[in-house]
């Protein structure tokens, strides 16, 4: 699928007001889609949580490193140039840099861009600290405006490798026309379309399941809500094993909580996944503390951020069949929904795609009581 990338831009503001254009020319040339908020200053906290955002939402992070270090943060005593490339390591973001000639600094400073009101700062210890810094990263030098955008193609040309593997941005065409690309991974497909009924195929796999149900999900809230008739019908003819986001971890990574808010519409989608464990929890506990319970229900959790929901019914049987939802961040809302059935090589279609989607290295026990070994061992 042709994804586009989105470009932090971060540098100085007035005497960088040419390189920033060109690297926006050349951004958009190379069809990737520029950010940056070179008119929104960040000397309140408000403020700079806006422009961590930008950084966390986009792709690689692009800094040109002109003359001067910028203007001071009182309390690191760093510019807020130095803040934001600080942030974007922090992040795990490509870093790209594109830094101005000895030549070329000499040139502006003979053409009278850098003033008593506008100094030149390029003997700053922080500022040779950042330079030293950036020029470790994917990093060229210009020396012209007209450099900058040969700087910038190249440096995206010959890492091509590094920026494949960046979520981007895919239209919602794109994605379509990858369907059939994403369906030749598996044998007897049902049916691939995003005009599917979502809750009424989840519902309708759950009632053909012969001995297992694998349900795995984001927040559970819609099964939180309805365990107490939906899984205790299924739970006296099939096991259930369900694995949802961990609440501990989301809680703790914010950049995922704010991701998922945006994604699904909830506001404070910690405290929403949360609730729904608390509530699945106790289902469970009172399920399998019932002696008459014939069939057991397990908990887990996963601490990656999650790219699909899915029912699997019979995994290990020929009839393995399985509902899964792509989660399509970059897409808008559209949702693919595919019913897909095991292929005849695959020993058991749960453990498959929880492998192929990092899910089961990441799966959490939580008590003895839920231990994930023992359902794992029914993989």
């Amino acid at each position: 699928m042709k994804k586009k990338l989105q470009v932090f831009i971060s540098s100085t503001y007035e005497d960088m007001k040419l390189e920033r254009q060109k690297a926006v020319e050349a951004i958009l040339a190379a069809g990737h889609i520029p950010a940056g908020m070179e008119l929104f200053a960040s000397e309140n906290a408000e403020q700079w949580a806006v422009i961590q955002r930008w950084i966390r939402e986009s792709d690689v992070f692009l800094i040109l490193l002109g003359g001067r270090y910028g203007s001071i943060e009182p309390i690191s005593q760093k510019s807020y140039t130095h803040r934001e490339y600080e942030y974007a390591v922090e992040k795990n973001k490509p870093i790209v840099s594109v830094v101005i000639s000895k030549t070329f600094l000499d040139k502006k400073v003979s053409d009278g861009i850098y003033t008593a009101t506008l100094p030149l700062q390029n003997d700053d210890p922080r500022y040779i600290e950042l330079k030293r810094a950036i020029q470790s990263k994917m990093s060229a030098e210009y020396n012209e405006i007209s450099g900058i955008s040969a700087a910038i193609s190249r440096i995206f040309a010959n890492n091509s490798e590094q920026f494949d593997k960046c979520s981007g941005w895919i239209a919602g065409r794109e994605f379509k026309k990858a369907e059939k690309g994403i369906l030749s991974q598996y044998e007897g497909v049902k049916k691939a379309s995003i005009g599917l009924d979502r809750d009424r195929e989840f519902r309708l796999i759950r009632d053909r399941a012969q001995s297992e149900i694998h349900i795995i999900g984001a927040g559970m809230s819609k099964l939180a809500r309805l365990a107490a008739n939906s899984l205790k019908d299924q739970l006296r003819s099939v096991s259930v094993h369900l694995y949802m986001l961990d609440p501990d971890y989301l809680e703790s990574n914010t950049d995922y909580a704010h991701l998922l808010e945006d994604f699904f519409g909830i506001r404070d989608f910690a405290a929403y996944v949360r609730l729904s464990f608390r509530s699945l929890k106790a289902f469970c506990e009172e399920h399998n503390s019932d002696p008459n319970s014939k069939n057991r229900i397990t908990l887990s959790t996963y601490t990656v951020l999650p790219t699909m929901s899915m029912v699997v019914i019979d995994s290990q049987s020929k009839s393995a069949e399985m509902v899964v939802e792509y989660f399509t961040y970059h897409c808008g809302e559209e949702r693919p929904l595919f019913i897909i059935k095991k292929e005849k090589r695959q020993k058991c279609l749960i453990a498959y795609i929880l492998m192929r989607n990092n899910y089961f290295s990441h799966l959490r026990k939580w008590s003895n009581e839920f231990d994930i070994e023992t359902a794992g061992r029914q993989f």
